[in-house]
């Protein structure tokens, strides 16, 4: 069985991580092949070399030559299946169709920047209008599952839900979380609008000068990751007292050193959909703080963690400040959040799920 996967860009993300390991992890009687509609970065390395990437160019906004290229490429490869994800790929399957391809498959992984609570009525009706053409949708999250039942309109019928799932072995976990004086908070996420860093920024720095005030042990904040918000972000964090304490790392392609250093892990955005950094710092035995926004409450909870109110400093702050006072819990929020994951969200139940669906699909 040959299954195309159709993204927008193969670049650094959580995503795109997932749907690389996932193709890395299936077993030989699966092939793939992945399609950029418009480049790849380096990350394509991540990928077994059997798996062949094509990068189609598109252009910004709309590009209806991508549509021939993409038809003359699809009759080439031949797959049994087009996998799609996000937004950004749905409006393909028609064409796809065209150029023979019988299997159809659209994972919905969160929603778009301009459009966190996926209330955009063109975008909607963009996604009714192709379901015909599509076989399943695939819903990471509970809360993901519901918004396209209940204000897109999908039927229920052609939705699966499948949380997204991590290879545990290929993470560390940190058997010194809450042991040194000072805590060290991680976030890792593209740099823009939906992560909210700014919240993130000025809630750490509530917290530094809190502790700066009552003689504490100062914490360290660890930002990876980069995009269009960078810029202003570093012109944020140059006007914080706290800046000393602050760490910009850029975009890394390996993320796991950073977990193993830290005790909690940070997310501040106003939409998502089961973050995969969620599960990776989980599974690098980190509590988590994040806000309550998505499919982040199957994963959070107060055994774990924190989950606090979106766009809230306030909420943000008290769950920092409370992470710091006391460190002697981190470790078993950490422990609770690996077990978690162990029972939910191994890779194992992924790849099984997703490969009972390819086989349904394909017959």
């Amino acid at each position: 069985m040959l299954i195309v996967h159709l993204i927008y860009r193969l670049d650094v993300g959580g995503l795109e991580r997932f749907m690389v390991d996932m193709v890395n992890r299936f077993p030989s009687n699966y092939k793939h092949a992945v399609i950029s509609l418009t480049d790849a970065t380096e990350f394509q390395k991540q990928l077994d070399p059997a798996v062949k990437v094509y990068c189609l160019g598109k252009k910004m906004g709309q590009d209806l030559g991508i549509h021939i290229k993409l038809a003359k490429l699809l009759r080439q490869i031949n797959p049994d299946i087009l996998h799609t994800y996000n937004l950004s790929t749905i409006e393909y399957h028609p064409i796809a169709r065209l150029a023979g391809i019988k299997g159809h498959l659209h994972a919905e992984h969160g929603r778009e920047i301009t459009d966190p609570q996926g209330l955009n009525w063109k975008h909607n009706l963009l996604r009714r209008l192709v379901s015909p053409f599509i076989h399943v949708f695939v819903a990471v999250s509970v809360e993901l599952e519901e918004w396209l039942i209940n204000t897109v309109h999908i039927p229920s019928t052609k939705i699966s839900m499948i949380p997204n799932g991590i290879e545990l072995t290929k993470f560390t976990q940190n058997k010194n979380v809450g042991s040194k004086s000072n805590t060290k908070f991680v976030h890792v996420a593209r740099l823009q609008a939906v992560k909210n860093q700014t919240l993130l920024l000025t809630a750490f720095n509530k917290c530094y000068q809190f502790c700066v005030a009552n003689k504490l042990p100062l914490p360290r904040l660890t930002i990876v990751g980069d995009g269009p918000d960078g810029k202003k972000l570093r012109e944020l964090h140059a006007n914080l007292a706290s800046k000393d304490c602050i760490d910009f790392m850029g975009m890394q392609a390996d993320v796991r050193p950073f977990y193993k250093q830290s005790d909690v892990f940070v997310l501040s955005s106003v939409a998502e959909g089961t973050p995969m950094t969620i599960l990776e710092a989980m599974a690098s035995g980190l509590a988590i703080i994040a806000t309550n926004v998505g499919g982040i409450p199957q994963l959070v909870n107060s055994h774990n963690g924190w989950l606090v109110e979106s766009d809230n400093v306030g909420s943000m702050t008290q769950a920092m400040l409370e992470a710091i006072l006391d460190p002697q819990n981190l470790a078993s929020k950490g422990t609770q959040g690996l077990q978690m994951m162990k029972l939910n969200f191994n890779q194992s139940l992924c790849d099984k799920a997703y490969q009972s669906l390819y086989r349904r699909i394909a017959n």
